[in-house]
């Protein structure tokens, strides 16, 4: 699994906005490690460390959270070839229903965006 993360400010709200306007950088970083097998029941969970993260600003909406990668993986039948699973979420708290939010969003410009912020392949972290 590859894992790229970046938590950002929020950025100014149109009346085009989904869920959470993306604003400056905080921090950022990206991971890779081996996941252990899993079944479609029991999918790997995505976990990364967030040094910059403040709970207050989160809980204030005055941040948010994303992260994009991709996951390859073997399907356990013989003879068939690794395929790839991309993700993207953007993750914000719900200020109106008071929960955890989040938005997918397109993986490709996505990661771009944040291996571009990060200055990748600098600021590698050790994964899980």
């Amino acid at each position: 699994m590859t894992l790229f993360e970046m938590t950002v400010r929020k950025g100014a709200e149109t009346d085009r906005t989904v869920g959470f306007p993306i604003g400056e950088k905080i921090e950022g970083h990206w991971s890779e490690w081996d996941v252990p097998d899993s079944t479609y029941a029991s999918p790997p969970m995505l976990w990364t460390p967030l040094p910059s993260f403040n709970q207050e600003d989160f809980s204030q909406r005055k941040t948010g959270v994303l992260v994009s990668g991709n996951l390859s993986y073997r399907d356990g039948f013989d003879n068939t070839p690794r395929r790839n699973a991309t993700f993207c979420y953007i993750v914000f708290y719900d200020s109106q229903r008071r929960t955890l939010n989040s938005v997918s969003c397109d993986e490709k410009p996505m990661t771009e965006r944040i291996k571009r912020a990060i200055s990748f392949p600098g600021n590698k972290i050790a994964g899980p």
